[in-house]
């Protein structure tokens, strides 16, 4: 079934993604617009972002306005699975991937990788999300 939804998000789609119990299901994709679609939303609604890799971490991270203490706190919050908003700088530097999770200089992120689902997410940088309360759809790793 990971293997599946790798294909769909290589492809463009989204895929339904089963979250440890008692979090809800997870509409993922690597482009915004494909999450937004699958809800039935606006294709420009903000969306989360999860980051996956070491280097898409850093750059979210830089552009956060907080203090150090604090990003050791989130590190910790994302650990244990809880979605951060946190207050980002606006910048022009700013990756442009950045862009589809943040509302009124806010960015909102999570951390989807837990072991069921591990290949799925660690095969992308980052997926952007949303909960799936709404799709009807079966979840990738059920």
């Amino acid at each position: 079934m990971q293997l599946h939804a790798i294909e769909v998000l290589r492809g463009g789609g989204a895929v339904v993604v089963a979250n440890p119990s008692p979090m809800s299901y997870g509409v993922v994709a690597r482009d915004a617009r494909a999450v937004n679609l699958l809800k039935g939303r606006p294709v420009d609604q903000p969306v989360g972002i999860s980051v996956h890799s070491e280097a898409a971490h850093d750059q979210l991270f830089r552009y956060l306005d907080l203090r150090t203490d604090t990003l050791a706190a989130i590190d910790f919050a994302l650990a244990e699975r809880i979605s951060v908003l946190a207050r980002i700088r606006s910048d022009p530097t700013m990756p442009e991937w950045l862009s589809p999770a943040i509302q009124d200089g806010w960015v909102l992120f999570f951390d989807g990788c837990w072991g069921p689902l591990a290949l799925l997410w660690l095969t992308f940088p980052f997926l952007y999300g949303s909960s799936a309360n709404r799709t009807g759809e079966a979840p990738a790793g059920r």
